[in-house]
């Protein structure tokens, strides 16, 4: 839908299977990374940046506030980007950190959660990064 380029974080080996499968059959295979570990993991071992970071974690395992810090600390959300989560409707609300809540919409089960820098960070990571 518009991403000239998308790096996908996948655990399940039958994900990453239909994942690669999908890119064939939209033609995209060349426009996407994909690498096999949970979240904080993965993380770890990328140095690039990212506009839009998508988390749609297994609600059970759901560690949010850990996934932010990493997010945050590994500088991998670009100073205008944007973090959207996707959690269970129940789930409690998260401690987002060093990022500002700018809203949650309900979607059936449930609920997407959008972040951003404050208008400080933003400034501050500018300058930075």
């Amino acid at each position: 839908r518009g991403a000239s380029r998308v790096h996908y974080c996948e655990r399940d080996p039958r994900n990453i299977s239909l994942i690669r499968k999908n890119a064939e059959k939209l033609g995209v295979s060349a426009n996407i990374e994909l690498t096999r570990g949970s979240a904080p993991q993965v993380f770890d071992r990328i140095s690039k940046q990212f506009d839009l970071i998508f988390m749609d974690p297994p609600f059970p395992d759901d560690n949010m506030e850990a996934l932010l810090k990493s997010v945050f600390d590994r500088k991998l959300l670009s100073k205008n980007g944007l973090i959207t989560i996707q959690r269970f409707r129940g789930s409690k609300d998260i401690e987002a950190g060093p990022f500002e809540l700018l809203r949650k919409h309900r979607v059936g089960d449930s609920m997407l959660w959008f972040f951003e820098y404050p208008l400080a960070l933003k400034e501050e990571r500018s300058v930075t990064t």
